[in-house]
């Protein structure tokens, strides 16, 4: 899983240099920082219910699959 977070992040900010040619890092960091990714990630995984909910515990779906 937090491989799949790492290398998430580093392909969108490749991605966003490729399409604006430059990156201004503070603006950037404003715009995209961990509370961004951490916060996209959550919805994600709520969306394709991987998980159900964030309260004081994280509970994950069971999905069967044993790997």
């Amino acid at each position: 899983m937090l491989s799949m977070v790492n290398t998430s992040s580093r392909t969108k900010i490749l991605l966003d240099l490729a399409q604006n040619g430059e990156l201004n890092m503070r603006s950037y960091l404003r715009d995209y920082n961990e509370k961004i990714i951490l916060d996209n990630r959550i919805n994600r995984l709520k969306t394709n219910k991987e998980i159900l909910g964030i309260t004081e515990n994280i509970i994950v779906e069971d999905n069967g699959d044993p790997s």
